[in-house]
């Protein structure tokens, strides 16, 4: 009887891990594209990552489970970028001598096509901010006349996610030397493999004879305690991005004592630089409230918070306090604040990232299925598919005009004969390039199609525009506005008259071990 007990709770268990696996890629889901392919998948000790493409939508991402932790834009390709750079003198530290990138890893069988060579464009919007930490740095930029070419800050990023942030950094600053820590080795492997442009970077020296790429397998905080303070070279900018599969910041990077510790690593004008996931009001107004009280009691006194404005529809009139989203928390005991620094938020305001790129470089367009709602129902489908059935459907249907300047364009399409063509079109695609079925396209009384399409490079410069906009009102997002005075005897918690009341101050002995930015 207890061997037949054994039996069947060994049979129920194997059942029920079945029927609820994990789905590593999970390449089937509502507005996705449906050409998305396998690039590579890997588990960790830390997570189970993928770096899942999508050829119509023009991304590589690398995922963390289901969490997208960045991505870059597969076109323009780091050979676009080299053959710019024939005319383009701006991106010649770009350009790698013949036979200098090592190979990489092979590609997961049922990736289709040629490998990704991806340039430094990225789908992901917050990491296109982490040039704020240099502009903002007075010291740094003012001898070099504003100018990031002329600049050789030294950069630590902790967290390397995709690497695209880092790919960025090294686009606008040919001299930077980067140093990334992050605690699992098969992140790294798996950047190293697939990303050529980082295992070429960190073959090469900046002028003084500085990598300018080392990725490091270790803890932030035992690196910053102990290495840095042997290697006796300070940091002109430390990086924070640093996030566990689930999306929650790891506890011991989010503290006052850990925040000292950067302080101690940076320059006097250095800064501290944070993508944290929270709001102003509403449920996760903790984490910026934490992050920004902490930060100035650990001796980073001024301090500041830009919002990313990725919707193109959302302007800064309109900023929603308790929504969240990705929020650059920047601090340094140098004046950083649109007050007291208006040299460096001129630079933020005129900066235009990937300035050599040209218009249209980066332009991708997908039809997704609708309900009667507006709703998502399906996976999306590629404009060029459309075409081959209704030719000039990009200019049919009705426009959806988005509230400012925007990146993004919306048309919607509720012909019913021209749903059907298309519907048609879509699935014999797919069974052509043996890829399942578009998700949702099966269902012949589909209401109606939005095409969506979507500027990558104006992304970029849109987003950067509108969050700088949005990011010097200091009513609004400054740090006394939102957590008030700094600790002493002129701060009352019983009586807060700022914005975040409630902001914890994180230690090591009360960290921020609770609070989950999902």
């Amino acid at each position: 009887m207890i061997r037949f007990l054994g039996i069947l709770i060994a049979v129920a268990a194997l059942l029920f891990g079945w029927v609820f696996r994990d789905n590593h890629y999970r390449l089937q889901g509502i507005a996705m594209p449906s050409d998305q392919a396998v690039l590579h998948h890997r588990d960790s000790a830390y997570t189970s990552m993928t770096w899942v493409g999508s050829d119509s939508e023009n991304f590589l991402q690398l995922r963390f489970f289901d969490k997208v932790e960045g991505g870059l834009c597969l076109r323009p390709t780091w050979g676009d970028l080299q053959t710019l750079a024939a005319k383009d003198s701006r991106l010649a530290h770009l350009v790698p001598a013949p036979g200098s990138v090592p190979p990489g890893a092979n590609p997961d069988p049922r990736w289709r096509g040629a490998l990704p060579d991806p340039g430094t464009l990225p789908n992901s919007a917050y990491v296109r901010f982490f040039p704020v930490g240099l502009l903002l740095n007075e010291a740094l930029m003012a001898p070099a006349g504003g100018d990031l070419h002329r600049i050789a800050p030294r950069i630590l990023v902790i967290g390397l996610g995709s690497s695209v942030g880092v790919l960025g950094l090294a686009h606008h600053v040919p001299q930077a030397s980067i140093t990334v820590v992050d605690i699992d080795r098969e992140v790294e492997a798996a950047v190293r493999e697939h990303i050529p442009m980082a295992r070429w970077l960190e073959t090469q020296k900046t002028a003084d004879g500085s990598p300018r790429l080392r990725l490091i397998a270790q803890d932030a905080r035992q690196f910053i305690r102990f290495d840095v303070q042997r290697d006796g070279k300070l940091y002109d900018l430390i990086i924070l991005d640093a996030y566990t599969a689930g999306s929650t910041i790891p506890s011991h990077l989010m503290t006052k004592e850990f925040f000292a510790e950067c302080k101690n690593a940076l320059t006097p004008s250095g800064l501290v630089l944070g993508n944290i996931i929270g709001s102003h009001t509403g449920p996760k107004h903790l984490v910026v409230g934490g992050t920004l009280r902490s930060l100035r009691a650990a001796g980073l006194t001024s301090a500041h918070s830009i919002p990313v404005f990725q919707d193109p529809f959302e302007t800064p009139a309109a900023f929603n306090p308790a929504g969240a989203r990705n929020n650059i928390i920047v601090a340094s005991q140098a004046a950083i604040d649109p007050r007291r620094n208006k040299p460096g938020w001129d630079r933020l305001t005129t900066f235009v990232p990937f300035p050599e790129l040209p218009s249209g470089i980066a332009i991708t367009t997908q039809l997704v299925p609708q309900d009667a709602e507006g709703r998502y129902v399906g996976g999306g489908i590629p404009l060029a598919v459309a075409e081959t059935a209704v030719p000039g459907i990009a200019g049919l249907g009705r426009a959806l005009a988005p509230a400012g300047p925007a990146f993004a364009e919306f048309r919607v399409i509720d012909d019913k004969a021209v749903i059907a063509k298309v519907r048609a079109a879509g699935l014999a695609w797919a069974a052509q390039e043996g890829l399942a079925p578009p998700l949702g396209w099966n269902d012949p009384s589909l209401h109606s199609l939005l095409l969506r399409r979507t500027d990558w490079l104006k992304a970029s410069r849109e987003v950067w525009r509108v969050s700088i906009q949005a990011g010097r009102d200091a009513a609004k997002h400054g740090a006394e506005a939102l957590v008030g005075p700094l600790e002493g005897p002129d701060r009352d918690d019983r009586n807060p008259t700022w914005i975040i009341g409630d902001a914890p101050l994180f230690t090591d002995q009360m960290p921020n071990a609770d609070i989950v930015n999902l």
